[in-house]
């Protein structure tokens, strides 16, 4: 891939987040209560809410190495802590 096919993905990529997903994504949030978001059907399943949170963090790490390939992270993506708001 040369660099104008790269920008030209990244432009589309961008548009795609901004204008379609996150929209169709915001609006799915806004038709449901706080406590529908957060409700586990049984121990142990995902939420909503938590897999809306691992999304965002996969989002912005891959922004962060969009913008700098050097970019490594030492540890997986751990939702825990910004659930329990000691993030």
């Amino acid at each position: 891939m040369n660099d104008v096919q790269l920008d030209e993905f990244l432009l589309i990529s961008k548009h795609r987040l901004v204008s379609h997903y996150q929209v169709k994504l915001l609006s799915c949030l806004q038709c449901i209560s706080p406590e529908m978001l957060w409700d586990q059907e049984s121990e142990g399943e995902n939420c909503i809410g938590s897999i809306v949170l691992h999304i965002i963090a996969h989002v912005d790490r891959n922004t962060k190495r969009l913008s700098n390939p050097d970019t490594r992270f030492d540890q997986a993506i751990d939702i825990q802590p910004i659930i329990l708001g000691k993030s």
